[in-house]
């Protein structure tokens, strides 16, 4: 099922959407790995679409929105790719040793290291 305002999209549409999906995961990414925190990433994922993904933020209003999360999300990945490493890697928060529930996957202590 396409939803009806992506079947008008044009091939040069289709690949900048595709790059705005790309650039919005990686900094959805970063903002998990930094707070863990679920609602962080719902808050900034709602306000993004209120910037640029609803009738009143058209134009240059989604224009800059959407320039700020693809200038955000190359910075990020430019400075990985420089060897600044951690840009884009999870922070070990105290809380990781004390519940893992609150990263699932993570072994307790942080990545990289045996649960005990």
């Amino acid at each position: 099922m396409v939803l009806a305002s992506y079947r008008g999209f044009s091939a040069g549409t289709l690949v900048g959407f595709a790059i705005g999906i790309f650039c919005g995961a990686v900094v959805l990414g970063w903002l998990w790995n930094r707070t863990g925190s679920v609602p962080a990433v719902a808050v900034w994922h709602a306000l993004y679409n209120l910037g640029a993904a609803t009738v009143a933020a058209t134009g240059t209003i989604a224009a800059v929105v959407t320039s700020v999360v693809i200038t955000q999300a190359v910075v990020f990945v430019a400075a990985e790719l420089a060897g600044r490493g951690g840009v884009l890697t999870p922070v070990p928060a105290a809380r990781d040793t004390d519940d893992q529930r609150t990263r699932p996957g993570v072994p307790i202590g942080g990545p990289g290291q045996a649960a005990s």
